[in-house]
């Protein structure tokens, strides 16, 4: 639900038409909004075909030391990106409310390279991911060819570059399907300066009675592309032909039709900077809200927090949006980011913690690219000066019942002192006793400092010969596994259906924990 307090400002289609008019009526700026002038990152949404890559790639934007443009840059976490990461950094506060608008973008590449990719993005359904950039390419078919800009049909969706990015959904002014060439989708420039910002416009009016003759479902857009360099406050100069191409890809709803800057690195090796941006405007069927941020608060753990090192807890906070939806939520420990939960619940595990004293913060993205900062609490994990309780060990039967003073400790198990490993005895540093069935052969037990537990707990019942295993529903991130003994080999992950498990005891002991 929009909020009651939200701001909206539109623009009147007409006077946009009138800018149409020749190339330098089409120059003019002079009314356009600009949505980012290149000094800040916020109110951009960033959307990328991350999730269909395996080579452990991301795009990020970052504001120039200047602040004067931002950079954007690949970075590669190994190996190389299959297929090349693109992607659209759209104004989160603007939506087009119809199909006739005018969308620009300032890029310069970082590198007079095939590699650096960038431009505007417009007719961005946010639904479907699917759009129409405008983009200059430094160099295209290796560098026998020169510089060009070009027109494209992007789906981030797709599985591998031409399915990325390809001439779907676009055809001619004649009807014919468009062409990679310089009297189709692309265009030669004509004094074009690669190392100076060059102005991307992409307009989108409403096609003629001539363009529905020759492609008779042409009922969304002509799609009209143009490249400027020189002075915003003065005349800029086109740089190249005006690509004017018909489109069939539906008109994105109001609520999901975006546009922004785009950037690719266009290379399956490692990555680099892409190149700079500036001054995305509009105008035109536009509109423009003033969005209420996000609201964040970390709900555990609790101020002022003590516990034992090596300590493992989580962090969680509560995000919510008024007039939105919460996209990313942060977790910092002073300034070094611990990861980022993308979903509700909210939730990250810091495990194995050493001593020292932290300060941790959450900072909640909306969908219009907002963010704020929770309230920041402070955690003190105290060293473990190697004082456990003494250990009580009475036999009764074939059970050991073993006990101690206080909580905290980590119980654990080897049969033989020799360098075989410790085993955690499950489910130990929240209490003081357990009963374990005795084994053949020695048993050795130790307790160890450990931090204070907060993990799910597991509820376990039995049925006839039936146990049936549950735990907390909001619990994401954990593996069900179950051994026979508490002796040497592994445990066993368990096949899970959401957060319960059942399976039939056949008799003797069985061992169940989760773990991260």
């Amino acid at each position: 639900m929009v909020s009651s307090s939200r701001f909206v400002r539109r623009f009147r289609p007409g006077i946009f038409l009138l800018g149409l008019v020749g190339v330098a009526a089409a120059g003019s700026w002079a009314r356009a909004e600009i949505l980012n002038d290149g000094s800040t990152t916020n109110r951009l949404v960033r959307l990328a075909n991350l999730e269909q890559t395996t080579g452990g790639s991301v795009t990020a934007l970052r504001v120039d030391a200047s602040g004067a443009f931002l950079v954007a840059e690949q970075i590669d976490f190994g190996g190389f990106a299959f297929p090349a990461l693109r992607t659209a950094w759209y104004a989160g506060n603007a939506k087009a409310t119809g199909a006739v608008y005018r969308v620009a973008a300032d890029y310069r590449p970082a590198a007079a390279a095939p590699s650096n990719l960038g431009g505007v993005m417009g007719w961005l359904h946010t639904g479907t991911s699917k759009g129409i950039l405008l983009k200059i390419v430094p160099a295209s078919g290796g560098e026998s060819l020169p510089f060009s800009f070009q027109v494209s049909h992007v789906d981030f969706t797709g599985l591998t570059s031409l399915a990325n990015e390809n001439l779907e959904f676009l055809f001619d002014l004649e009807g014919n399907p468009a062409a990679g060439s310089f009297d189709s989708a692309w265009s030669e420039p004509t004094g074009y300066a690669p190392g100076e910002f060059a102005r991307c416009e992409l307009e989108f009016a409403a096609p003629t009675a001539l363009d529905l003759q020759v492609l008779t479902n042409a009922t969304t857009a002509r799609v009209i592309a143009r490249v400027f360099q020189g002075d915003l406050a003065g005349t800029p100069t086109q740089v190249g032909r005006t690509i004017e191409l018909l489109t069939t890809l539906p008109v994105p709803p109001a609520d999901e039709h975006r546009f922004g800057y785009f950037g690719v690195w266009s290379s399956f090796w490692s990555g680099n900077l892409i190149g700079d941006y500036r001054n995305l405007a509009a105008e035109g069927q536009v509109e423009i809200t003033v969005n209420q941020l996000p609201a964040v608060a970390l709900t555990q753990p609790a101020p002022g927090t003590t516990l034992t090192a090596p300590a493992n807890f989580f962090i969680e906070a509560d995000a919510a949006d008024e007039d939105g939806s919460i996209v990313e939520v942060e977790f910092f420990e002073g300034t070094n980011s611990l990861g980022r939960v993308t979903a509700a619940p909210f939730v990250w595990s810091w495990p194995g913690v050493p001593e020292g004293v932290y300060v941790l913060t959450a900072v909640a993205t909306d969908n219009q690219g907002e963010s704020t900062v929770s309230e920041p609490v402070e955690v003190t994990v105290l060293p473990w000066w190697g004082t456990a309780p003494e250990l009580s060990v009475e036999v009764s039967g074939e059970t050991l019942h073993l006990s101690w003073s206080g909580t905290g400790f980590q119980l654990q198990y080897k049969s033989g002192l020799n360098g075989s490993p410790w085993v955690d005895v499950p489910n130990t540093t929240g209490v003081n006793q357990i009963s374990l069935p005795i084994s053949l052969g020695a048993q050795y037990f130790r307790l160890i400092g450990a931090g204070a537990p907060t993990g799910p707990e597991l509820m376990m019942s039995l049925s006839g010969g039936t146990i049936s295993i549950s735990w907390p529903a909001n619990t994401v991130g954990y593996r069900l596994q179950a051994k026979d003994a508490l002796g040497d080999g592994g445990w066993t992950d368990l096949a899970t259906t959401g957060n319960t498990f059942a399976e039939v005891i056949s008799g003797g002991s069985r061992f169940y924990r989760l773990t991260q």
